[in-house]
């Protein structure tokens, strides 16, 4: 996994306490990808399916904080950085709908 994350990735995981396997889940699962310029795409997963893992097993607050990731995938497939996007305001709105 790390080969596919950047520095600035990996520590921004670290400081948001945003575990390897909700990266990856985000990633297998993420259906909602935007383009927030540069070639750069913002990946999220939608309401729905996050309420189809957790019918299908995934913890119910693995699943609240899923809804709220966000990652930035370069053209190459590198993790560029990841937020986590509060539920209400304008925190977050370019990763949701783009540039």
């Amino acid at each position: 996994m790390s080969e596919l994350l950047s520095r600035h990735a990996e520590m921004r995981m670290r400081q948001r306490g945003v575990q390897n396997h909700l990266l990856t889940t985000l990633l297998t699962w993420g259906d909602v990808v935007v383009s927030v310029g540069g070639g750069d795409v913002s990946i999220t997963v939608s309401r729905a399916t996050v309420r189809e893992l957790v019918a299908s097993g995934l913890r119910s607050d693995w699943g609240e904080k899923l809804g709220r990731l966000a990652v930035v995938v370069t053209e190459n497939g590198t993790v560029k950085t990841c937020a986590i996007m509060r539920q209400s305001g304008r925190g977050g709105r370019r990763y949701r709908r783009g540039v």
